[in-house]
């Protein structure tokens, strides 16, 4: 991998290659409506500045799906995420913002605006952080052949640390999704809701359309 990017954390260009590595394990059932198993999922990826031959960084995440029945036809399954992610090597101004943890998506933190959970600088824009944690449980319910019920939870923290600490700001959302089973997999409607809103940044709910179970 080789970009060249821009930070609004640091005003410098990053000239930076990269040798990603992916490790992944999988026993779920189903690709796009998994109802039993698990998924392990490593990425890796060690970053170097060309500009500056003294900056390196490595960036690591682990992701890992449990899918658990709750009854013998598999119409309530609990399913639940766990990431994990850390950046060591360098000072996180010294990083570009695209490389950084940024909570707030479709499938992490949802309710959040895009991409924003995160220290902030003074105008409220986020910094970035170089260790992550998120959760997510769902509850997944299938009412009929053509129609399925989650409600669901997101928790997550992102920290200038290599480590977050559990001492640290954790955000929370909740929310309550519909699934309509297609031909071709599960189409997702969610509405979330930030526990933790920060009035100046955060919607009061978000809404997200897409095809397939979150994970």
């Amino acid at each position: 991998e080789y970009n060249e990017i821009t930070s609004s954390g640091n005003d410098g260009n990053f000239f930076l290659l990269s040798l990603p590595a992916f490790l992944k394990f999988s026993s779920a059932n189903n690709l796009l409506n998994p109802t039993h198993g698990q998924t392990i999922i490593y990425r890796a990826q060690p970053f170097k500045n060309t500009i500056n031959s003294s900056k390196y960084f490595f960036k690591q995440t682990l992701i890992y799906n449990l899918y658990i029945p709750l009854e013998k036809n598999r119409n309530f399954i609990l399913a639940i995420r766990m990431t994990l992610g850390s950046i060591f090597g360098a000072n996180v101004f010294d990083l570009p913002l695209t490389k950084l943890f940024l909570g707030g998506s479709d499938d992490d933190l949802r309710g959040y605006k895009y991409r924003t959970v995160s220290p902030l600088n003074s105008n409220n824009d986020p910094i970035g952080g170089r260790s992550a944690i998120y959760f997510t449980f769902e509850p997944r319910i299938r009412l009929t052949e053509k129609i399925g019920l989650v409600p669901f939870t997101d928790l997550g923290v992102v920290s200038f640390k290599e480590h977050p600490s559990v001492n640290e700001k954790w955000f929370k959302s909740v929310g309550i999704g519909l699934r309509y089973f297609s031909f071709f997999g599960p189409i997702r409607l969610d509405v979330a809701f930030p526990l933790d809103r920060r009035r100046a940044i955060d919607p009061s709910y978000k809404i997200y359309v897409s095809v397939g179970q979150t994970f």
